[in-house]
């Protein structure tokens, strides 16, 4: 079946604010077009990206960009209307825990052995608080900016949904076959054992080593190696047989664990942890504070972005359970999970490799770079500017070949659901080139950490 545009629903997403100071809102659609031969329905514009928040606000100073005025800041207002003017309908996306501008260790993530890190934990209510009061700031602008435009031309675009990045809540680290798991903040120990039937005992299940993670999840040296098809309703036995098939419960037998009693320990757990993140979601997507933003007949579309596998460890969530109205009306997700279709959503193909798991990540090493701050307390500190030069080079090239940007990746999507019955209207291309990424890396001007002079000799 040909590509065609009047079947596919479109999504233009811009991962992070910054691209458009590289581009222009029209190169972008067009460049759009002339990579899948559709013309974008919508465009996805962020809430928060890693520099800082795109528009004013009573709580962080704002930080704009240089798009089309090199003499003055845009924010998030601005660009929205731009696009809007040009047709297209207006989605913003949230990634909610990279926020690394929020300098509060009381939001910050804390692993199972108590150790804390810069990542925001989305179980914490005082997070889900100012997601929220960001989130109605930045809808309030969105929607002003989108009426600015149709006053002044009818067929401009409508401010129609919100999305959720999902793809990396929970940070995974392991230090020899030590599997170091977040958030394990009071909060989330707090909201797990509500969700157990073992209460406060499943997370003493997982304050020993080996423990129950041990069955699925495996110290790579470089990493950890996960066993995601495990289902919502998979068996403690087929935990085992999977666990045993790569090898990875070796370190339990070895301590003579019952691992059919570990492996139902570990089930309990990830749905705990299903549970509790859907809760979050549904927190977020506040059915008060959205329907201000769009008429009763048409409320705006609430969307999650997923990696899309049975069970994401990233995100904690199982895939199908996500195909439930109360929780959400579209999935944006990795085309590698187009076998998981939806029955009760809309499902959209987002054409990059596990989503914008690697898009974001480098978008806070640009900031980081550019961040005194970063250079001076992280491990950014032991480089040189050459050397950051060269890391960011290499960076960019590891995030561009998780790019899928053919018409083929596009034909070889299962076929659009003219029923329904199956899901899928559309695809999300990201605005995310080689010559903008080339020149985002030119763009870079790594600042000195504190206390170190223009020669780079301690002061």
């Amino acid at each position: 079946m040909s590509v065609n545009e009047m079947e596919e629903s479109a999504v233009l997403d811009i991962p992070d604010i910054s691209i458009l100071e590289h581009t222009t809102a029209k190169d972008l659609v067009q460049e759009f077009q002339s990579t899948w031969g559709v013309v974008p329905r919508a465009v996805a514009l962020p809430i928060v990206c890693p520099a800082g928040v795109p528009f004013d606000n009573d709580l962080i100073p704002p930080k704009g960009i240089r798009y089309g005025r090199p003499a003055t800041e845009t924010f998030l207002g601005e660009i929205v209307y731009e696009f809007a003017s040009k047709g297209l309908d207006i989605f913003l996306t949230l990634t909610p825990t990279h926020l690394p501008f929020v300098r509060s260790e009381l939001l910050h993530v804390i692993d199972i052995s108590g150790d804390s890190s810069a990542r925001i934990c989305l179980g914490k209510s005082s997070t889900r608080r100012l997601l929220r009061r960001l989130m109605n700031d930045a809808l309030e602008r969105a929607r002003k900016a989108c009426l600015a435009a149709k006053e002044k031309k009818p067929t401009s675009g409508e401010l129609v949904g919100v999305t959720l990045d999902l793809c990396d809540v929970f940070p995974l680290g392991a230090n020899k076959e030590r599997i170091e798991l977040t958030c394990f903040c009071q909060e989330c120990r707090d909201q797990l054992a509500k969700l157990s039937g073992r209460g406060r005992d499943l997370i003493r299940c997982f304050e020993r080593f080996p423990n129950p993670w041990n069955l699925l999840l495996h110290d790579s040296g470089t990493g950890v190696t996960p066993i995601d098809d495990v289902d919502w309703d998979t068996d403690p036995r087929r935990i085992v047989e999977l666990s045993h098939l790569k090898g990875f419960d070796e370190v339990l037998v070895k301590q003579g664990e019952d691992i059919v009693e570990q492996a139902d320990v570990l089930h309990d757990y990830m749905v705990a942890r299903h549970k509790q993140i859907v809760g979050a979601i549904q927190d977020l997507f506040d059915a008060k504070m959205l329907s201000q933003f769009r008429p009763q007949a048409h409320p705006l579309r609430r969307a999650i972005m997923v990696e899309g596998s049975p069970y994401d460890w990233t995100s904690g969530l199982f895939f199908g359970k996500l195909d439930d109205s109360s929780i959400c009306e579209e999935i944006w997700t990795d085309p590698s999970a187009s076998a998981l279709m939806t029955r009760n959503v809309d499902l959209r193909s987002y054409m990059w490799r596990k989503c914008r798991y690697f898009i974001i990540e480098f978008f806070e090493f640009v900031a980081s770079c550019q961040s005194e701050e970063k250079r001076t307390v992280t491990t950014l500190s032991k480089y040189s500017d050459e050397e950051i030069r060269a890391l960011l080079e290499r960076r960019r090239r590891d995030v561009m070949s998780a790019s899928l940007r053919t018409k083929l990746d596009l034909f070889l999507l299962p076929e659009l659901a003219s029923d329904r019955a199956r899901g899928r209207i559309g695809f999300v291309g990201a605005g995310f080139s080689e010559n903008i990424s080339r020149r985002v890396v030119e763009s870079v001007r790594p600042v000195r950490a504190a206390g170190v002079s223009e020669e780079g000799d301690p002061r």
